[in-house]
């Protein structure tokens, strides 16, 4: 496998942060793809995407409310094994977090929206990831 990976990390002030990740690769060679009952490879070529660069914005207000997104772009590949041929995917998450207080225990509630640019296919055809929101409740004792 050959190719470049890059990262850098930018803080605009102290309670912000920018993230930037891409990597370039090109797989070449051979995979084992299936072992029982007998040995079979696979080749690499497409099994690796050649693209794939995420974004991360956070922000954190005086209130202590939590803001991110995080963007992904990962080119089209095939998965080892029984996974398919999978296309590009491009995926928006978005996060708000607010830290409570209370004696002895800190509390975190946080609404989380997954995949705003619409369904992707992850391993299997039959693998459809649509947008979901969830509310995630962190608790910390002390």
């Amino acid at each position: 496998m050959q190719g470049v990976e890059l990262s850098l990390r930018y803080r605009p002030e102290e309670h912000s942060l920018v993230a930037l990740g891409y990597a370039y690769a090109d797989a070449d060679g051979w995979a084992l793809n299936q072992f029982t009952p007998q040995v079979t490879l696979e080749e690499l070529g497409e099994n690796v995407p050649v693209n794939t660069l995420s974004l991360f914005a956070m922000h954190r207000l005086a209130s202590g409310t939590e803001l991110s997104a995080l963007y992904y772009s990962v080119g089209n590949m095939k998965w080892l094994g029984d996974g398919d041929i999978v296309d590009a995917l491009q995926r928006l998450d978005l996060r708000v977090a607010q830290g409570i207080r209370l004696p002895g225990l800190e509390l975190k509630l946080a609404l989380v929206v997954q995949n705003l640019l619409g369904t992707y296919t992850d391993f299997r055809d039959e693998n459809q990831f649509d947008t979901r929101v969830y509310v995630e409740l962190g608790l910390n004792w002390h």
